[in-house]
């Protein structure tokens, strides 16, 4: 025999979890209580981002793009490479 539904079903949940969106004042008041002691987290757009220390060989391959950088734009600005030649 039928039965007719009396009560709605909950909806379904959501497939992503809503995002807590943190401020400075929260991430402030976090600091000063040693939650993240050892730990190096950056604030960005109200999302905390855990930040990846730097090894030596990313360091020198940086710099070395930094420098081949500079020198291609000072020979571009000094005339020695037209636009478009590398």
């Amino acid at each position: 025999m039928p039965v007719a539904l009396t009560i709605a079903p909950d909806p379904p949940a959501p497939l992503i979890p809503p995002r807590k969106r943190w401020t400075r004042a929260e991430c402030a008041a976090l600091e000063s209580s040693g939650v993240w002691d050892q730990q190096t987290i950056e604030l960005i757009d109200g999302e905390l981002i855990s930040k990846m220390g730097k090894n030596r060989p990313h360091v020198n391959a940086l710099l070395a793009m930094m420098c081949e950088c500079a020198s291609r734009n000072d020979a571009l600005a000094d005339g020695h490479i037209r636009e478009g030649q590398s």
